[in-house]
């Protein structure tokens, strides 16, 4: 499944490791869903189904306790984005301004809290309401890609500008 990859790429990323990352999930009914930073993806998709149907009927996993590890906010993605402060919301399509991932991290850098929303279903296009949020739409080579290969390549683009890896 497509949000599988797209978890287990950005929990598992440096970005994230150094908590600079926030991930967060928007489904097509609307719901949004946050990940803590510490939460470890299930590598077996079976397994990583049954923590999605979890949190999907429950509203969090785990069901009780600490730490949370995913969770429903009950709030609009305009709401979510506004209670974090977010300063700039891109948005990634093929129909938008032609970039490279390189120039847009460039870009998103220069913002205290910046978004970066990627499409991670097999079809179809945005809903209008994420198309409200979204400061500019930019596109990565005109054409569509896999949400897999983006999110790696946006992150990657990330770290590089950020300097992460020069770091270590």
């Amino acid at each position: 499944d497509i949000v599988h990859v797209c978890l287990l790429i950005s929990q598992g990323s440096l970005l994230n490791q150094l908590g600079l990352l926030k991930t967060t999930i928007h489904t097509i009914n609307g719901e949004v869903i946050e990940v803590n930073p510490s939460t470890r993806v299930p590598r077996n998709y079976n397994r990583f189904l049954g923590v999605m149907s979890q949190l999907l009927s429950i509203g969090r996993v785990p069901p009780s306790g600490e730490p949370i590890l995913m969770w429903k906010t009950g709030k609009s993605l305009t709401d979510h984005l506004k209670e974090n402060n977010t300063d700039f919301v891109a948005l990634l399509n093929e129909s938008g301004a032609p970039t490279t991932p390189k120039r847009l991290a460039e870009k998103l850098i220069g913002y205290e809290n910046p978004a970066v929303i990627i499409g991670a279903y097999p079809h179809g296009d945005f809903s209008n309401e994420v198309y409200n949020v979204a400061n500019q739409v930019f596109s990565l080579g005109g054409r569509s890609l896999d949400a897999w290969t983006v999110l790696a390549r946006m992150i990657a683009s990330l770290e590089d500008a950020l300097g992460l890896w020069d770091a270590l």
